[in-house]
This record gives C-alpha cells, structure tokens and sequence, in this order.
C-alpha cells in the first residue's frame, strides 16, 4: 500500500501533520499505514495531488472527503486551501501499477493544457474519465417487457454484485477473483429493447448510466483508443455507474491476425478491453446486433443473452405500454383495439413506437379529437412498408454497382474488338 501525495514547496512544512493525519483517519479504509506508505513529491504551484494506489471496498465520496479535510486543515496555518485545489485518484494502483511521481519542473505545465499530448510523463486517466458523465436512467425495468427467461437470466447476472459481501468476502472468491464484475452482452435484432433494459437495470438499482458506443472510445482522441477505454471504464467505477457500451460490433470482434498499423490498433483495444473486463468491479452491458463476429475471449467473460422479437402477448403489453403507459396521455377513440394490432403486425418494440408516434403526428395534423383505431391501422401500414422497401434496397455502394445488359455487351464488343498489345 502506497499514498503519493505531491504538495507545492509553500506547504512543504506541513508534511508531518498530513502523514500523522493520514494514518489515523485512514486507517479504518486501508488498515494500519507506515511512515514509510505515505511519501511526498514536488508538486504543481497552487494544486496538491494525492494518489491512493491501495484498494478499498468502501465507500469513494467518504474516503476523498477524509483525505481532503486532513490536507486542508494541515495546510490552514500557511494559506488557505480550497477543495477545488486537491486532486485525489484512488485505486490508482489498478490503473497504473507501477506509477511513482516525478517532481514537478516547469516544462510540466503543459500536462494540464492537453491531457492528451505524447509528452506526458504518465497518462491522465482521472482526467479523461471526466468526458464520461453518468446520467439519470430514463426508463424503469418494469416499462421493458421481455420474456420470463429473459428476466430471469438479467437478474441471475446481477446477483454477482448483490451477493458480493457474502460470496466474496465472507466466503473468499476474492481470493480467486479480486473483482465481482457483472458483464453481459445483450445481443438480437435491433429495437428488441436492449438499450431500453440497460437504463431500467440501472434505474432499479438506483445508479446513473454511462451510455458510450464504440466511436466514443475510439475517436476523441486519435491512437488513444486502450487509453480511452481505461478513462471510461474508471469514469464509470467512480461514478458507481451502470456501464452501457452500445454498437459494440466493432468492439469485441474477433482479434486480426494481419500486420499494419489499423489492425495493430484495433487488437490493443481488444486486449486492453480484456483486462478491463477482469478487473472492473462493477456493471457493464454491450449491445450487439452481430454476436456471431465476437471474439471467443469476451464470450468467454460475458454474460450473453439474446433478445428476440416480441411474441403477440409480448406486443400487446408493448402498445399497451405506448398509449396507456403511465404519463402517457393520447385521447384515444372507442374503436381502438390493441389485441387486434398485436395480432396484425409482428413489430417489435421500436417499431411500435414509431407507430405509435406517426398516428399521433397524423391526427393532430388534421385537428381531430381522438386518434382512432384507422390512424394505428395507416400508421402501421406505413412502417411495414418501410420495413420491406428496406430488406429488399439494392446495395448502393460502389463495389456492388449493376451494370445494365446493354452497357455489358457494349464492353464485351468492345474488349473482342481491341488489338493485342505486343510486348517485344
């Protein structure tokens, strides 16, 4: 266990104080510390750095507030010391375990104007986990209407952080596996409602969701891609956040065996995603339309479950859901009979709701008072056009272009009419 902990020279004085703070008040996270586990380094001008390589099960805000008031009432008596001025990142050791500070020179002040720069001594994870914000879930579990067995497999995945205190602790798994992760992989057709029960899980656990895609990790900075993925994974760790990587195709594909710079890149992603897989210590759900391209490695630690079309009974509770559903507030006529729309129309959940919209969109268009059973009947009509014209669109791309059978025979004639190129 080591505490770094970098002070500006003006508070050089108060290093006794802050080692004999740490080791009373951090005791009950981290056990008994040593002089020796606390060591101080020249930090920046005006900030103080603290970096906690140790792990702890407790609670992150409690900890950061522990170590912000030792430093800040160890500092008082030389100048007053703001919060806003302590820069603390714990677990770091699982991050970068064999990170020590070097002192603070002048040429360094560029490391806090481009977190990004090839010039870093060390990578800034703490800050670049701050692109990623949780946010307030908008859908509840119960407004997902899934299968039983679907239900029934989230909830026996979820019941690794549920039991983790007995399991790991009382009954040390930890010893085996240090870290209780839950990963899964929803994975189906789109519009099946796996985006839908990645925010309800975690509205009913009462966490944010950080919601990312693949183009998140791979594009705020370029060649940055493991880099950014180790940011996102300790932004969610932070935060005690859901983790949500959609469109994850790309993501957890099967690893290239070619050599080049691109594929070279892509596989570092893959493999620094599998070591984040192993010691995260939280939630996280990928989100797949082709599970079939995964790399047997993350089908190896995740959790896959498959999420498929709705049946009619499945369908009636989703229309349910859309004109009934709690808030919802559509004035709808007598004739309005969602049993026979569910039996109608094999849509899943997506589709209903843009059903759904397109009829209320029509009616109010034309300023009538109640959307009927006909509005639905249009609306769904329209989107299973959609739907064929768009299984059935020729590929428009410039490898697949048709060429027609005139312009086919003109090129053949011309090809037999061309003389012989001699070589000599």
């Amino acid at each position: 266990m080591k505490i770094y902990i970098c002070l500006p020279e003006k508070f050089f004085s108060a290093q006794g104080k802050i080692r004999s703070c740490f080791r009373e008040k951090l005791r009950k996270f981290y056990g008994r510390l040593k002089d020796s586990d606390i060591e101080f380094f020249t930090g920046r001008p005006d900030f103080v750095d603290v970096y906690v390589m140790g792990d702890s099960r407790s609670n992150a805000e409690e900890i950061i507030s522990v170590i912000e008031k030792c430093i800040t009432d160890s500092a008082g008596s030389i100048e007053t010391l703001s919060s806003q001025q302590i820069n603390i990142k714990l677990n770091y050791g699982s991050i970068n375990p064999d990170f020590r500070p070097e002192p603070f020179t002048q040429k360094d002040k560029i490391t806090d104007k481009n977190p990004a720069s090839d010039d870093l001594r060390e990578f800034d994870y703490e800050s670049l986990s701050q692109n990623y914000r949780a946010e307030t879930p908008r859908y509840s579990l119960d407004r997902v209407i899934l299968p039983e067995d679907v239900m029934t497999k989230i909830k026996e995945a979820l019941a690794v952080i549920e039991t983790e205190s007995k399991v790991f602790d009382e009954w040390g798994l930890r010893n085996i596996m240090p870290f209780a992760t839950c990963a899964m992989s929803f994975y189906g057709p789109p519009g099946t409602g796996k985006s839908m029960a990645a925010e309800g899980i975690a509205e009913s656990l009462g966490r944010k969701i950080i919601r990312a895609s693949y183009s998140d990790i791979t594009s705020k900075y370029k060649g940055q891609g493991p880099k950014m993925a180790k940011a996102l994974f300790l932004a969610a760790q932070k935060q005690d956040a859901v983790l949500f990587i959609d469109e994850s195709e790309s993501l957890l594909a099967k690893r290239s065996e070619s050599s080049g710079d691109s594929s070279e890149a892509s596989n570092a992603m893959k493999s620094q995603l599998l070591i984040l897989l192993e010691e995260f210590n939280g939630i996280v759900i990928f989100a797949t339309n082709l599970p079939r391209i995964n790399d047997r490695a993350f089908n190896a630690r995740l959790i896959s479950i498959k999420f498929s079309l709705p049946e009619k009974d499945a369908r009636e509770k989703i229309w349910e859901q859309h004109i009934r559903g709690k808030g919802i507030k559509i004035p709808l006529a007598d004739d309005v009979n969602i049993s026979e729309l569910a039996e109608e129309y094999e849509f899943c959940g997506r589709d209903i709701k843009k059903a759904v919209r397109d009829a209320c969109v029509r009616t109010a268009l034309t300023n009538k008072n109640t959307v009927s059973q006909e509005d639905f009947v249009m609306s769904c009509e329209k989107v299973k056009s959609e739907n064929e014209e768009l299984k059935n669109a020729e590929d428009y791309s410039s490898s697949s272009v048709q060429l027609s059978d005139g312009l086919k025979k003109l090129i053949q004639k011309k090809a037999a009419e061309a003389k012989p190129v001699s070589l000599s």
